[in-house]
């Protein structure tokens, strides 16, 4: 006999073929395939990719449908040529999660928030900068998702490889003259970018400002370094350095 179904006396029943089991329903109803132990209601254990295959003729999208106890909230599509992930219903968005956290979610209106991307935004009122050299600590933290930037060192530590995007301002003291003066960029101590002043011999208060996407690695940190002129300090409206992850 080539097949054969068997009742266990646990309330168990076996689908086997050539002497071995293939399909295992327990008694509690779960359903294992390739396993005779399944731990949810179908359990398929396999070595053979795929482990599941869902066909459907050539008109026609291959789907798997989702519900919540009777609503129909979401599908798995494989289309010609796509795949696709849907959400079901006029107001049902799409979460991501990982760890057991929503991190990533797209409403019904296309509308993509990642609350835990990490981004920093702060500026300074601890006092002028008058000394060569010296970094610029912004200690005002108008906001710091993930907690990467340091009020204390005034940088942001990268927390994952990516490109970033950064922009700062500064406003420079009322008595500088601005002949060959700037603020650096830096990254891991080094500068990366050179901010001059846009106005050159007279006096009087500037801001200067740079933005752009720099690649960073995990656990390298940016600051700004003062080179030769004087920086406005005691007002956090004239000051500003942030950054984000872009991916």
């Amino acid at each position: 006999m080539s097949a054969s179904i068997k009742a266990g006396l646990n309330n168990d029943m076996h689908l086997m073929t050539d002497g071995v089991t293939r399909a295992y329903v327990d008694g509690n109803g779960k359903v294992g395939i390739g396993t005779d132990s399944p731990t949810s209601g179908l359990h398929v254990q396999t070595d053979t990719n795929p482990v599941m295959k869902v066909s459907r003729g050539t008109n026609n999208a291959a789907n798997i449908n989702l519900y919540y106890n009777t609503t129909f909230t979401g599908q798995v599509s494989g289309s010609a040529g796509a795949f696709q992930l849907s959400s079901v219903g006029s107001s049902t968005p799409m979460q991501f999660y990982t760890d057991g956290s929503k991190n990533m979610e797209i409403d019904e209106n296309g509308y993509v928030t990642m609350d835990s991307q990490p981004s920093f935004a702060a500026s300074k009122t601890s006092g002028h900068v008058t000394s060569a050299d010296q970094i610029y600590i912004a200690n005002i933290v108008r906001h710091n998702t993930g907690g990467h930037y340091n009020s204390s060192t005034g940088r942001f530590t990268a927390p994952t490889s990516g490109k970033y995007f950064i922009s700062t301002m500064l406003m420079s003291l009322d008595d500088q003259a601005y002949n060959n003066k700037f603020y650096r960029l830096r990254v891991n101590g080094s500068a990366i970018q050179n901010v001059y002043s846009t106005t050159s011999g007279a006096s009087g208060h500037h801001q200067w400002q740079w933005s752009g996407v720099i690649s960073l690695n995990a656990q390298d940190y940016v600051d700004l370094q003062i080179n030769n002129v004087g920086m406005y300090g005691s007002n956090q409206l004239y000051s500003w350095f942030s950054g984000h992850l872009l991916g």
